[in-house]
C-alpha cells in the first residue's frame, strides 16, 4: 500500500515555478488533517525537493511533520538543524507518541539550489537511509537507536513549518509513502 500525502503540481520538476514558497518568521505552512493514509506505523519513505532562499539561522527549521511539539501525538518529522554550528538534515521518529529519536546527517544545502532529499525507513531493521539527489549519504553523523515502529498519531500533517520553526525556502513534490522505496 502506498500513501501519497501532497503534490504541489501534477508534474512537479525541480526548479519549476509551481513550488510552495515559505517565509521564515511567518505562520505559513500547509496542513492536512489526520487521515488513514498518513497513519504510517511501519516502513516509510519521505521525499521532497527543497530550495532554500536564505541561509538558515542557528535553529531547527521544519520541512514535514506529524509531530505535535508537546503532548502525546508525536509520530515523525524532518528538519534542517543548523544549531551548534552544524548543517544537518534529520529525521525524528516516535514509537510511543511522547519521546522521539533521531538520525541526522551533516549536509549543507546551498541557497538557491534545488535538492531532492529522501529518507527511507525500514521498520524491521530500524534502519534509515538518507539520499541527496539520488545518492546515499551513508551512515548518519548523529546515529540513534531508531524504533521498529512509528506511533499512530492523530496530529495533522504539516509541511513547511511547525510551531515557529518555519522554513525559508521552496518545497515541491513532497511525497510520503507507506513503504521503504529504493
Amino acid at each position: 500500500i502506498v500513501a501519497v500525502a501532497v503534490f504541489f503540481t501534477p508534474n512537479a520538476y525541480a526548479a519549476n515555478t509551481n513550488s510552495a514558497d515559505f517565509e521564515s518568521g511567518s505562520s505559513q505552512e500547509l496542513t492536512s488533517a489526520d487521515q488513514a493514509d498518513l497513519d504510517i506505523t511501519g516502513n516509510m519513505t519521505i521525499e521532497f525537493w527543497i530550495n532554500l532562499e536564505t541561509a538558515q539561522d542557528a535553529t531547527e527549521r521544519y520541512i514535514l511533520s506529524k509531530y505535535t511539539g508537546t503532548g502525546s501525538q508525536r509520530a515523525y518529522y524532518v528538519a534542517i538543524d543548523t544549531s551548534a554550528g552544524n548543517n544537518r538534515v534529520k529525521l525524528i521518529l516516535s514509537s510511543d507518541g511522547i519521546g522521539g529519536v533521531q538520525e541526522a546527517w551533516v549536509y549543507t544545502l546551498t541557497v538557491g539550489t534545488w535538492y531532492h532529499i529522501a529518507f527511507v525507513y525500514t521498520a524491521s531493521t530500524a534502519d534509515v537511509i538518507m539520499y541527496a539527489n539520488g545518492v546515499s549519504e551513508g551512515a548518519a553523523d548523529q546515529p540513534d537507536t531508531m524504533p521498529t515502529s512509528i506511533f499512530n498519531s492523530s496530529d495533522d500533517l504539516e509541511i513547511g513549518g511547525l510551531s515557529g520553526g518555519n522554513l525559508d525556502g521552496k518545497l515541491d513534490d513532497v511525497r510520503l509513502w507507506a513503504s521503504a522505496r529504493n
